[in-house]
Formats: C-alpha cells, sequence, structure tokens
C-alpha cells in the first residue's frame, strides 16, 4: 500500500501530458557563424588525423630504410613495428600537428570564400538600386570633369541668351507702333 499513491500519481501526471517529446531542429540563427567555422574546422582536423598518421609512419618507415636504419621498408598498419617511445611521440605529435593545420587552412579558405560572396552580394544590392551604384576612380573623374565644364558653359550662356526686361519691353513697343 505504500506505493499506491505514488503509482496513481505517476499515472496521472503521464496521462494529463499530451505535448510532443520530440527534439526541434535547429534553426539557422541559432548559432553564430564563427561557431559554426570553429566547429568545421574541429571536425576537418580531427578527420585529418588518422591520414597523417598513416602518412607521417609511412614517411618515418622510408626515412628509416633510406638511412640504413631498417633492412626493409616497415608496414604503418603493423603493431610488431620497433619504434620506441620517443618515436611513437614524434610521430603523433607531428600527424596531430599537421591535423591541425589542414584544420586551419580550411578555415582561412572558407573564411575567404564566405567574405568574398558576401562583397559580391552586397556590390549586387548596390547595383539593383536605382540611386546608387559603384563608378571606377576614372568615371568619378570624367563625371567632375563634365560638370566643372557644364557649370562654365552654363554661365556664358546665361549671359548672352537670356535678354534683360528692359529690352523685351522696348521691343514690343517698337512692334506695336
Amino acid at each position: 500500500m505504500i506505493f499506491g499513491p505514488v503509482e496513481n500519481a505517476y499515472s496521472e501526471t503521464s496521462s494529463s501530458k499530451t505535448d510532443d517529446v520530440s527534439a526541434e531542429p535547429y534553426t539557422e540563427e541559432e548559432f553564430p557563424q564563427w561557431s559554426k567555422d570553429l566547429r568545421r574546422a574541429e571536425i576537418v582536423s580531427l578527420g585529418a588525423i588518422p591520414f597523417a598518421a598513416i602518412t607521417v609512419t609511412m614517411a618515418y618507415g622510408g626515412y628509416q630504410y633510406a638511412t640504413g636504419k631498417t633492412s626493409s621498408f616497415p608496414n604503418p598498419l603493423s603493431r610488431d613495428n620497433s619504434y620506441t617511445k620517443e618515436e611513437i611521440f614524434k610521430i603523433v605529435g607531428i600527424s596531430a600537428g599537421i591535423g591541425l593545420s589542414i584544420g586551419i587552412v580550411d578555415f582561412a579558405i572558407n573564411y575567404s570564400k564566405r567574405k568574398k560572396a558576401e562583397k559580391e552580394r552586397l556590390q549586387e544590392e548596390a547595383l539593383q538600386r536605382e540611386n546608387i551604384r559603384t563608378i571606377t576612380p576614372e568615371e568619378a573623374g570624367n563625371l567632375l570633369h563634365a560638370s566643372t565644364q557644364n557649370d562654365d558653359d552654363s554661365d556664358s550662356d546665361d549671359d548672352v541668351k537670356e535678354p534683360s526686361p528692359s529690352e523685351d519691353s522696348s521691343s514690343d513697343e517698337s512692334i506695336e507702333d
């Protein structure tokens, strides 16, 4: 009888709860871009380490074979290798460094691609606007030069073409007479 109320309380709360408990998918705005970039660099770095370790082990085995320290080329996947702890630490350290370098290079490439795409998008938006567009320095110089010439021409044209109001009235009077 001690467990009776506990079972009833549990059954009441579970039957009254009709909410969906499935996980909601992430949205694009939920994580900042820098955290996505950091996560990608981490994944690329950690994914590159095994391949770098095999490559470094093969290169180190080739070095040992070329210098005459071993009589045959060692198998990099064999457990029967004769590497010392110091050599293993060097191989692992170099592999981790190569993996980290690959992650940093991937980060730099993606960052520059994203910045270039953003710059192109902003330039395209500027071209779409009616009143704003980017111009080259040569175009700017041509516009300034044309503007100063138009100002000079309009000042001289105004003086010649427009008669004064007194001249207009005297010419009208002579025509009527």
